[in-house]
């Protein structure tokens, strides 16, 4: 009798079952790390735009603002053109379910002089969907840092 080569229906579907528990205990895992992954990208987002701003500030030799909006997923950020006299607003977006839940700045506005120096210092809180909320911490110089 000549034997077939291949592989028989119960050895296909004990593959198929295998591949069907791991994949059954893996996703919930998938969807917890993607939606942490959202999280850190607002939070480095933030802390890149306070960042942008400082260094915009010094480069123009101008003024730089972003104001933050408590529990939105969005704040507002103004560069200022000096002798032009004419600013440029925008309002990036944060990942979703990443809000800005709250601010130490003075009406939720954190402003950089020509020198790159913050107006007051204080502190970015940024909270998402899962996990704790994390903040960023603005020194009078301007530094952001992720605590």
């Amino acid at each position: 009798m000549k034997r077939q080569a291949g592989f028989s229906l119960i050895e296909l579907m004990t593959a198929i079952a295998i591949i069907a528990i791991l994949a059954a205990i893996a996703t919930p895992n998938v969807f917890t790390w993607v939606a942490t992954q959202r999280f850190n990208s607002g939070v480095r987002d933030v802390q890149a735009t306070v960042q942008n701003m400082r260094l915009f500030a010094l480069k123009e030799n101008s003024m730089a603002t972003i104001t933050f909006i408590n529990s939105a997923d969005k704040y507002k950020t103004v560069k200022w053109k000096r002798g032009l006299g004419t600013s440029q607003t925008e309002f990036p977006p944060l990942p979703t379910g990443v809000t800005v839940s709250s601010t130490t700045f003075t009406n939720g506005v954190l402003g950089f002089n020509s020198r790159g120096m913050a107006n007051t210092a204080g502190t970015i809180t940024v909270t998402g969907q899962v996990g704790n909320p994390i903040n960023i911490n603005v020194t009078l110089t301007g530094r952001a840092q992720i605590q």
